[in-house]
């Protein structure tokens, strides 16, 4: 009787444990990613200062390692293993990132851990210094967090 009472607290321990890993995981895996956007804001700076005329233009390029979209993409893999292809004309949805650029403006978005269909959980940042979370996807042919 004196083993059940102990393999039964062993068990509820256990399960206390890996609610808290879960959560610990899910908030390193937000911190990754507002990481990688705050690096990705820094990349577009330098990116508009050495374009000659300086522009944002490309600087949602995944392939261009002077571009900043190494780094969103960077971010969106943390989120889901996958990177979407970054359009102008695209909006983000609650489970895709995307990147737009224009010669004097760049917004990035990247969905967080606890974002679902019903409710959009983000991370966004843009040329205009915002950095932030929002609730809300980045619009087709937007260029400033929402």
């Amino acid at each position: 009787m004196e083993l059940l009472v102990v393999i039964a607290i062993i068990g509820l321990l256990s399960a206390i444990v890996l609610v808290s890993l879960n959560s610990s995981r899910s908030k390193g895996a937000d911190t990754n990613i507002k990481a990688n956007l705050k690096n990705a804001t820094s990349q577009a700076q330098l990116f508009f200062d050495l374009a000659t005329p300086s522009s944002f233009d490309g600087v949602c390029d995944t392939l261009n390692s002077a571009a900043a979209g190494r780094q969103v993409a960077a971010a969106e893999r943390t989120y889901r293993n996958a990177v979407s292809t970054y359009a102008d004309g695209t909006a983000s949805t609650w489970d895709t990132a995307q990147c737009h650029d224009t010669s004097n403006a760049w917004a990035a978005i990247v969905p967080l851990s606890n974002s679902a269909s019903t409710r959009v959980v983000a991370w966004c940042v843009d040329s205009t210094g915002v950095s932030r979370q929002v609730n809300a996807v980045l619009a087709a042919n937007a260029y400033a967090c929402p």
